[in-house]
């Protein structure tokens, strides 16, 4: 397994990043992660592809070149990641500040 976008199977799951639900059919970007309820096995944390690309911008870049899926958005996705990319950049590393 590795990070993912697919269509939501249903309309349970809620978007780790904004907290509101994905709606059945929408498709969403799956960020895999260690499950904290097995040890040794992975499960998905679930975002709306357009809070994922703000928030996750790498992950999701990964998913899109490797999805089998049709992503309308696609370009706009691909525009916010690299806007996200360079905020990312131009963050301080250890975000103290200089006097």
């Amino acid at each position: 397994m590795a990070h993912m976008i697919e269509v939501a199977k249903s309309g349970r799951a809620s978007c780790r990043t904004c907290k509101k639900p994905i709606a059945k059919g929408e498709l969403r970007f799956g960020e895999e992660v260690p499950n904290q309820f097995a040890a040794g096995e992975m499960t998905y944390q679930w975002h709306h592809l357009e809070c994922a690309a703000k928030k996750k911008p790498g992950p999701l870049k990964q998913a899109l070149e490797t999805t089998t899926e049709s992503v309308p958005n696609k370009d706009a996705l691909l525009a916010t990641i690299a806007d996200a990319a360079k905020a990312i950049d131009h963050e301080p590393a250890n975000h103290e500040h200089y006097h």
